[in-house]
């Protein structure tokens, strides 16, 4: 296996009252989210749920089936009683998620405590991911121009409050689950140099008195802990939720801790570098793993997470546990060598000695790899502020979205004569993460390396992927609504013309090889005659 594998995306939105058409204005951003005007964030998010349900070209409303889902079970090997457990935890409670749409792609559409979300389809490689990342995006926008609102891409407000953009892998299960942590820990404090969206304040809260500046990553500040269960107080870096969907032999890995990308670039990376990653421990020798894990596992991972967030230089180590200094520029460049030496061992070589890698997906994500690190290494030598914001940087700028937001925010900056404190600048972030063309990142990127266009996006907001059982949803919902009792990721309960309940399962996210929607149309109508 290489990056192909089962995963998928979630993306939480931010949300405010569309409520005049000034408010796509530089400023207006800001004052629609200020503290005295917000209404009910709850109510807006149910407002456009259900504007996806009305509006969406074959969305339907459905009753989720929350019977396979099991949030309390860790993969450390516990179960927390649900007795004692955070209510924020019981996430299977079905009153707190009472609105759900199934879009025609097999997607999920759904209140997730005071925000909308979008559940992407199962894919089988980053770059399907981000087309169907991407189309949650248009029919969110779609719903939030019915509503009459106004969705951000981004993970906080400055306020203390954040909100998610995450990731779901599909791993073998014979991975060990401390060996599986422990690799992510590193990752996840060093890709932030990559994947970073970027965000204008420091701290979780930025008001007066407060440090002003620009850090990297949105999500480095509202990270406590390195491992836990929980995903909305005292968020760990390593989310151990053992809720696979497909649980005999794989686990689902379910990351919390990323950062909502805007630009296509860095999310395709943060898939790609992710799998192989997983795949790495899945295919390599275990004391080669071992290894690997001792040389580059920080101390203290929180620590270290914030300490890359806001270190714009690119330079300052981390001291590790085995007592080296590494930039976490070095600790990707290690990180990338191991996959490739492991690569060149299971598939061999060419004369240069990269990897004979067997499908362009993979070979396409390590070259990226290897270009966003070569990236980073200019903008790292390049220590003036002046100078990053020439026209000889615009290459990397195409590729990182912090750097080319840090640019823009500078730049303003400059022409203001303004600190880094400005409000001003709050609002150029957020309407850099608005959905829809009034985005400021659209004039500002429009060099950005992209690989979907919209035709493609168009049809993967109503087509399924195929092959996975996505196809089944799709069906079910176009052809059978009224047949329909609920629904899950890994099942559906139909109802027949007598009244007959019927289970149909899918554990498997893949659906057998050679096995079509007909088959599925087929086995439905049997069970509902």
């Amino acid at each position: 296996m290489t990056v192909r594998r089962v995963m998928g995306t979630e993306t939480e939105y931010g949300i405010v009252p569309a409520m005049s058409s000034a408010s796509t204005s530089s400023s207006a951003p800001a004052a629609a989210l200020a503290p005295d005007s917000v209404p009910d964030p709850v109510l807006l998010s149910r407002r456009l749920v259900e504007a996806a349900g009305r509006c969406g070209s074959g969305s339907l409303p459905i009753t989720w089936d929350y019977a396979t889902e099991h949030p309390t079970q860790d993969a450390r090997g516990f179960h927390v009683p649900r007795s004692r457990a955070h209510p924020g935890l019981l996430t299977d409670d079905p009153r707190l998620n009472i609105t759900n749409v199934m879009a025609p792609n097999g997607g999920r559409i759904y209140l997730d405590h005071a925000h909308p979300e979008y559940s992407a389809p199962e894919t089988t490689n980053p770059f399907q991911a981000l087309l169907y990342d991407k189309a949650g995006d248009r029919l969110m926008q779609e719903a939030a121009q019915e509503a009459g609102l106004i969705l951000y891409r981004n993970n906080c407000d400055g306020r203390g409050a954040a909100w998610g953009a995450h990731e779901n892998y599909r791993i073998k299960r014979a991975v060990p689950f401390e060996d599986l942590a422990r690799i992510f820990l590193i990752h996840a404090v060093s890709r932030q140099i990559f994947t970073g969206s970027g965000r204008w304040g420091l701290g979780q809260e930025v008001g007066p008195g407060s440090p002003a500046g620009f850090q990297i990553s949105q999500r480095a500040d509202y990270c406590q802990e390195e491992v836990g269960l929980q995903t909305t107080f005292d968020r760990p870096i390593v989310n151990s939720r053992d809720e696979s969907h497909d649980r005999d032999d794989f686990r689902r890995f379910h990351v919390i801790v990323g950062d909502a990308n805007c630009m296509e670039c860095p999310e395709v990376l943060k898939l790609g570098t992710s799998s192989l990653l997983f795949w790495l421990l899945e295919e390599e020798e275990p004391d080669q793993v071992r290894l690997l894990l001792d040389s580059l596992i920080p101390p203290d991972p929180v620590a270290a997470l914030r300490q890359v967030s806001r270190d714009l230089t690119l330079r300052r180590p981390i001291r590790l546990k085995s007592g080296e200094d590494l930039t976490a520029w070095q600790m990707q460049v290690r990180l990338r060598s191991a996959v490739c030496r492991c690569g060149a061992r299971l598939y061999g070589a060419d004369s240069t000695g990269l990897p004979l890698w067997p499908d362009q997906e993979t070979r396409q994500v390590v070259d990226l790899w290897g270009q966003v690190l070569r990236d980073l290494a200019l903008v790292a030598r390049t220590a003036d502020d002046g100078q990053r914001l020439s026209s000889a940087l615009d290459g990397p700028a195409g590729r990182l979205e912090w750097f080319a937001k840090w640019r823009l925010l500078e730049s303003l900056r400059r022409r203001w004569k303004a600190s880094w404190s400005d409000r001003r600048l709050r609002a150029a972030d957020l309407q850099w993460a608005q959905l829809g063309p009034e985005s400021l990142r659209f004039r500002a990127m429009p060099q950005a390396w992209s690989w979907t266009t919209p035709e493609q996006v168009i049809q993967a907001s109503n087509q399924p992927p195929a092959g996975t059982r996505a196809v089944l949803r799709a069906i079910l919902i176009k052809n059978h609504p009224h047949n329909l009792a609920s629904l899950s990721w890994e099942s559906a309960t139909l109802v027949d013309s007598q009244g007959r309940a019927h289970h149909l399962r899918l554990p498997d996210p893949l659906l057998p090889e050679g096995g079509t929607g007909h088959d599925l149309e087929e086995k439905i109508r049997s069970l509902i005659g």
